[in-house]
């Protein structure tokens, strides 16, 4: 959920998230229209948008819906809060949306991200706090790994586990 879960963020956070992803898009438009190329579908900055609309439509069909299959899974009472305070973060920020001036698109870009929110830094920046000496001996894990770790930690109710690997070798 990392790159669509910002819609779910706090509002200053998810604002700046989508104006820096507006302005990527649009300077791909720009390129594609400089090559003679067909510009891609959000990319061309010279089509009237809704930015409120599009935004409500991000959070409601992307940020959320992901968010919603993750709650399923968070087994703590915590957890779930946790969840539900994003997804009420996602409602408050379309909320925002409608009372938001957006910019001209023509002016959507790089400069106008650094006045509105500063240079994007240039190292990398972490919200929490790492133990860099656990981080070190994580050991790699496949997909089908993070999967059956998920499926064992957790049955939806009303829900059959489907069998792992090794017990379906046995059926």
């Amino acid at each position: 959920a990392g790159d669509i879960g910002h819609g779910l963020m706090p509002w200053a956070a998810h604002k700046e998230w989508s104006y820096r992803v507006t302005v990527e898009f649009f300077a791909q438009g720009d390129e594609e229209r400089s090559l003679g190329l067909a510009i891609s579908p959000l990319c061309d900055r010279n089509v009237p948008m809704n930015f409120a609309g599009s935004q409500a439509f991000f959070i409601d069909i992307f940020s959320s819906a992901v968010v919603k299959v993750i709650h399923k899974f968070a087994a703590s009472e915590e957890g779930q809060k946790e969840i539900q305070k994003m997804l009420d973060s996602g409602l408050q920020n379309i909320e925002r949306w409608k009372l938001e001036p957006v910019p001209d698109p023509q002016h959507l870009n790089e400069d106008f991200l650094n006045q509105k929110f500063g240079a994007p830094a240039l190292e990398f920046v972490f919200p929490y706090e790492f133990d860099k000496d656990q981080l070190l001996n994580i050991k790699p894990t496949t997909s089908e790994q993070n999967l059956r770790e998920l499926s064992d930690q957790r049955v939806l109710p009303d829900e059959p586990r489907l069998p792992t690997i090794d017990e379906s070798e046995h059926i």
